[in-house]
């Protein structure tokens, strides 16, 4: 397995967030090195970990060769390695806001209003 280096910034202490908030497409049949790595570092800084996997609503046909697996395909794959962790769907929104808004609803629904630090990829 190759090695991934990831980093936070400075000025950000993980310890001060109640949660760690994880979003990702993970549309890949085997978790890649990148995932594994970022998934460890979540559960390493945080007690609770929420990990939204990313689903497309625009259009008739929600799969297609960028996204060819479902939400429940993707979510037993992960629980197969990180059973501890809790995995929510996050449709695909029109706006940037749209999407936000329901991010932050959907992050208070398992453990109520608690600080949350957002982790995701290189988007």
């Amino acid at each position: 397995m190759e090695d991934v280096i990831l980093e936070i910034k400075p000025e950000i202490n993980p310890k001060n967030f109640d949660l760690g908030v994880l979003i990702m497409r993970a549309q890949v049949h085997k978790l890649t090195p990148a995932h594994i790595a970022l998934i460890d570092l979540v559960c390493k800084n945080h007690k609770k970990v929420i990990l939204f996997l990313g689903i497309p609503t625009i259009g008739n046909n929600p799969f297609d060769r960028e996204n060819p697996l479902d939400f429940a395909t993707r979510r037993i794959m992960i629980q197969e390695v990180y059973p501890e962790i809790i995995i929510l769907p996050l449709k695909d929104q029109r706006s940037n806001e749209k999407w936000s808004q329901a991010l932050d609803r959907e992050i208070s629904l398992p453990f109520g209003r608690k600080s949350a630090l957002l982790y995701g990829g290189r988007d």
